[in-house]
């Protein structure tokens, strides 16, 4: 059985479901190393009223050598929310190396949500995220990320010009594979998946419910799939009936946005 490792650069927070205590317990029921490297910790996500954070900006260099010196042979290396433009530029540094020994990167370039730039980050963190996104493979941004980084309006669009926006940006980064999420249509929303110079438009049925955690626990499915030689569009597909499935339960039992998605219940979807 070949064995797959996935190095996974994100925070982690005690409470609430999102970024590593998401990443970490989906691929590890795919039967994929997980390799953390901890950007910060927090008492609890920032959605929760003043966590405690401590910020591991001053470690990285030191932690990335260390791991790089001690590991090989990742199959994937992949990012997730970046608390600063500081963190951006040296988890750029050694996705460069990691490229350079084959390994695939998968950017999720969190920035924002809802049409709206997070307040963690400026127009400084848009540059320094889309240089990150010049290395990768795949990047899977949802669609106001997706905005940010093309520069242009936040709006409702149609499936052609959500199509030409996934263009754009795999010309603009010289990203060859790009998933966006969330896109708002007439209709409702969509995932438009770009591949091999053509696009196309997967429609998702509305859900109840929005948590913290389901943008972290989309990309980590799709990167497992990919890591076992998947193709990107059945990946997207097992990664949207995860997520789906998720969400519709947790609304039904009575789940809180601050907490997010219930993974632990729905993990054995994921086991083969």
């Amino acid at each position: 059985m070949q064995k797959h490792k996935v190095l996974a650069v994100n925070d982690l927070s005690s409470v609430g479901k999102c970024s590593l205590g998401v990443i970490i317990p989906i691929l590890s029921a795919m039967k994929i190393e997980v390799c953390p490297v901890v950007t910060t910790i927090l008492s609890a996500h920032t959605g929760f009223d003043n966590p405690y954070i401590v910020d591991l900006t001053q470690h990285l260099d030191k932690m990335f050598a260390h791991i790089l010196s001690e590991s090989s042979g990742f199959s994937f290396a992949y990012s997730g929310y970046l608390g600063s433009n500081q963190q951006m530029d040296i988890v750029k540094k050694y996705f460069v190396q990691l490229k350079q020994s084959g390994t695939k990167l998968l950017v999720d370039p969190v920035l924002g949500d809802n049409g709206k730039r997070y307040s963690a980050f400026d127009e400084n963190s848009i540059e320094k995220m889309a240089q990150l996104c010049l290395n990768a493979d795949l990047i899977t941004p949802n669609y106001t990320e997706a905005c940010l980084l093309a520069e242009i309006p936040y709006q409702e669009t149609e499936p052609k010009k959500a199509i030409r926006l996934a263009e754009k940006l795999s010309n603009m980064l010289s990203v060859p594979s790009i998933v966006i999420t969330g896109v708002p249509m007439k209709t409702g929303k969509s995932i438009i998946v770009w591949e091999d110079g053509q696009g196309i438009e997967i429609p998702c049925d509305y859900v109840k419910g929005e948590y913290c955690g389901t943008g972290d626990a989309f990309a980590s499915v799709v990167c497992g799939c990919l890591a076992k030689g998947k193709k990107l569009c059945d990946s997207v597909l097992e990664a949207h009936r995860f997520v789906r499935t998720a969400i519709y339960e947790t609304y039904r039992l009575g789940g809180s946005w601050k907490d997010g998605i219930m993974v632990e219940e729905f993990l054995n979807m994921l086991y083969e």
